[in-house]
């Protein structure tokens, strides 16, 4: 029993050792000598400038020299090692990008890790609140980002070209800078926190592969392409949301579910340009709909619009699949092409109702329209036409279906133009 019991306790300690050797192995800090370091400038603490280590697993280290590691100022070049992941000690509150030029556009040498083509893993410090421009931009093999838990600004083309399945962002982020997340092509799921009030442009853009987006009451505008060319295919815009920018959902090809919350105010041009929504409802906030913005919807069956909305840009719901429409008196304006159908393929519209709110219709507005057979206008004036042709209206051209009755009622409202051809 005693031999027992000795053997026991032997294997104990045996196994007890592996794991602190593999405990120790994971929080061992790399040695100082790996750095090129300085004191800041109020001399209480060091900033990192640079790295002249082996590669591999790099941990930088919280104090050298006695002083507490505070800051990152420098270029990791991967060019010379392989680094295959990074861990920032908590320690450090500020990581700055020495190569950050003035300049908007991207500069290769303005990377905070410069072709880490080996990175995989980086792990930021938890009271950071700001990441810097082109971060981490085109380390294409990242797998794993850990954000600081109190980080508020996200820098444009921070993580641009990272390999990431999913990504974290904490209720403290407050500003994610134009192309930060672009061309994340595994990347699945997002969601957005409400402390977010802007999505800049092109944040996700090109991220091929996003299904699920949940956006958080709080935010207020999506800027231009933030989510273009996504796989996007069910998507809730919350009523916090006043602005959705131009193209921000251009291309969703696999969008099929848009539920547009009261509180929007208006729609940018080609917001939602060549996506798969079948049904749409435009809620009574929505005061102007842009230029081409659900143009190429081709799969759209059902739009209803609310009283409440004023402009319908030019070509807004054009070669879409509409068949019945109701313009609410609250629309004044329908521009150019509104509800056309396009180059190579004809709209599937049957029935029209105009209220009399409409003062303006645009050249060519439901032209291509073979099945409209049922045009209901209110007995006045309209103007047709545009700017440059106000005598020119073809609003009702290539519609050779309309009724004798109903084209009469048109021409008693100003129409001069035809309906069976675009003369």
């Amino acid at each position: 029993m005693k031999k027992t019991m000795m053997l026991i306790f032997g294997l104990l300690l045996i196994v007890g050792s592996i794991f602190a050797a593999e405990k120790n192995t994971i929080v061992k800090e790399s040695p100082a000598s790996d750095f090129e370091y300085d004191l800041n400038e109020t001399e209480d603490g060091v900033v990192i400038t640079g790295y002249r280590g082996k590669g591999g697993d790099v941990i930088i280290p919280a104090e050298i020299e006695g002083y507490p590691v505070v800051e990152c100022n420098g270029t990791f070049d991967g060019g010379y090692v392989s680094i295959t992941s990074i861990i920032f000690p908590d320690s450090i509150t500020k990581i700055s990008n020495p190569g950050l030029g003035v300049g908007y556009y991207h500069d290769e040498n303005e990377a905070v890790f410069k072709e880490m083509r080996s990175l995989k893993k980086v792990i930021f410090p938890k009271h950071l609140k700001e990441i810097p421009a082109y971060m981490l931009y085109d380390c294409y093999n990242i797998t794993t980002i850990q954000l600081p838990a109190d980080v508020e600004i996200i820098g444009r083309w921070a993580f641009e070209n990272l390999a990431i399945s999913d990504i974290y962002l904490p209720n403290t982020v407050q500003k994610i800078e134009d192309y930060a997340f672009s061309r994340c092509r595994n990347l699945k799921i997002v969601t957005l926190p409400s402390s977010l009030k802007e999505i800049a442009g092109s944040v996700f853009s090109e991220c091929n592969n996003i299904e699920t987006l949940n956006l958080s009451d709080g935010i207020e505008s999506i800027d231009s392409k933030a989510f273009e060319n996504t796989a996007i295919r069910t998507l809730t815009i919350p009523s916090s949301v006043k602005k959705i920018g131009e193209s921000s959902f251009a291309n969703c090809k696999n969008l099929e579910t848009l539920t547009l919350s009261d509180g929007i105010e208006e729609i940018e041009s080609y917001a939602f340009r060549g996506t798969a929504i079948k049904k749409l409802v435009i809620p009574p906030s929505v005061k102007r709909i842009g230029q081409c913005a659900f143009k190429e919807c081709k799969q759209l069956e059902s739009l209803a619009l609310s009283d409440g909305i004023e402009t319908i840009g030019a070509y807004a719901f054009s070669e879409t699949a509409i068949k019945m429409l109701t313009i609410p008196v609250s629309v004044k304006r329908i521009e150019a092409g509104a509800f056309s159908g396009g180059t190579w393929s004809d709209t599937k519209l049957e029935t029209l109702i105009i209220s009399d709110g409409i003062e303006f219709i645009g050249r060519r507005a439901f032209s291509k329209s073979p099945n409209l057979t049922s045009v209901t206008l209110p007995e006045k004036q309209i103007k047709y036409g545009n700017k440059e042709y106000s005598d020119y209206a073809d609003c009702f051209s290539n519609c050779p279906q309309i009724p004798l009755k109903d084209r009469k009622k048109i021409r008693d409202t100003g129409y001069t133009g035809g309906f069976n051809d675009d003369k």
